[in-house]
């Protein structure tokens, strides 16, 4: 294990080691809380083990990019990566273990099982990247079963995904409280996000501008009644309709989605529900 030298939190790279410290300190009567991360740590991260310590007297955080939830063509090996940084980050904030496996450890040579949460994994962000939701709760599930923690900490920021493991929690009996913390945002109210490292200056302004036109003032019409920002066409059908590939923006996803409270819709269609017959069911 690395020694906390330098302003950098002790990292451990193997199960083993990792299982050693986590088992020393509840022999102890230590509670663990856990923050699994993908590192290019930010404001958001930070606040998650801020969180995690109101309700452990020890953490971990995980730094790692998790190769299963990446599809062909997405970021997997651009994806920012500075460990030294992020431990510094870490350390900042007090946090007692970072845990940076290798891909071999956390799926070992010949691994064929994996996780997955049916029909809540095929809604919002899972139309469009059917395999994320996949990858996560594989990953999670293994982590926690290296982490061992008592709690664990997710963003709201990714909703969905907290609600999804909050259910895999729940069906697979694990014994973790799940805590879901507030979504960090900078000054103009974009939430803070690894990823907003890709965005160039203009980018970065249309990106703040956007959660202005969600969260700002109201002209006295509801969201569903606005027209869709002007960057964005409306939609022109629901996913599964017709024989293209959905345009719905993200503008209609949240007005629509949420007319109706229990998608996806039973046989005889909620009352009052703008989707078509059948949205949400799995094909």
């Amino acid at each position: 294990m690395n020694s906390k030298t330098g302003g950098l939190t002790p990292a451990v790279r193997t199960r083993s080691e990792l299982l050693q410290q986590v088992t020393a300190w509840k022999q102890a009567g230590e509670r663990v809380g856990f923050v699994p991360t993908m590192g290019a740590l930010h404001g958001g991260h930070l606040s998650l083990i801020e969180k995690a310590k109101e309700k452990a007297t020890r953490i971990v955080a995980s730094i790692f990019v998790n190769p299963t939830q990446f599809a062909p063509g997405e970021d997997f090996d651009t994806y920012p990566r500075d460990e030294e940084a992020d431990l510094a980050k870490l350390a900042s904030v007090g946090c007692d273990l970072a845990y940076l496996p290798t891909v071999g450890e956390m799926y070992p040579e010949g691994s064929v099982t994996n996780v997955r949460v049916e029909e809540m994994s095929d809604l919002l962000d899972g139309i469009y990247r059917p395999h994320f939701f996949y990858g996560v709760t594989t990953v999670v599930a293994r982590l926690f079963l290296h982490v061992q923690p008592d709690v664990a900490v997710f963003g709201e920021k990714d909703y969905q995904q907290l609600q999804i493991i909050r259910r895999m929690v729940r069906d697979l009996g694990f014994p973790i409280e799940i805590i879901g913390a507030s979504t960090a945002r900078d000054a103009d109210g974009l939430a803070q996000s690894s990823r907003n490292l890709y965005l160039k200056p203009e980018e970065r302004r249309n990106a703040g501008a956007m959660q202005q036109l969600f969260t700002g003032p109201r002209s006295g019409s509801s969201p569903a009644n606005r027209p869709p920002p002007p960057w964005r066409k409306p939609a022109r059908f629901w996913p599964g309709q017709g024989s293209g590939r959905s345009t719905m923006s993200p503008w209609s996803i949240r007005t629509r989605f949420r007319t109706c409270q229990t998608h996806p819709c039973p046989p005889a269609q909620s009352p009052g529900c703008s989707a078509p017959p059948g949205w949400g069911a799995r094909a």
